[in-house]
């Protein structure tokens, strides 16, 4: 699912970024589209280290990558949620939300065993 919602969500990002913003109500105009683009690259590598370290051996790089995501997503999860209540986008920016939602509650089931393994 991370792969999937990171690859998917980079590539409509770096092909039409003015789309994606007008649809969660943002101005699209040239730094937003090209920050919007900056966003999908770095969602494209996010998607890659994922997919590439999906069947590693538990290690402690890997511990460490899900630990770093999941504070991301965290932070994601708390600045979506703080722009939609602020009204700085409209219904679809609960989207967002959903997503960091979803990927937090999963990399926080994955990293209880971890925490408790120690």
């Amino acid at each position: 699912f991370n792969t999937i919602a990171a690859l998917g969500y980079a590539i409509v990002l770096l092909i039409v970024p003015s789309t994606v913003l007008l649809l969660h109500g943002i101005s699209a105009d040239q730094s937003t589209i090209l920050v919007a683009r900056y966003f999908g690259v770095a969602l494209v590598g996010i998607g890659l280290v994922i997919w590439f370290a999906r069947n590693s051996e538990k290690s402690q790089a890997q511990d460490a990558i899900t630990l770093g995501l999941a504070i991301s997503y965290i932070v994601g999860l708390l600045l979506s949620l703080r722009s939609n209540l602020a009204g700085q986008m409209n219904a679809l920016g609960w989207l967002p939300f959903v997503i960091y939602l979803l990927l937090s509650v999963m990399l926080g089931y994955i990293l209880v065993p971890i925490s408790n393994s120690k």
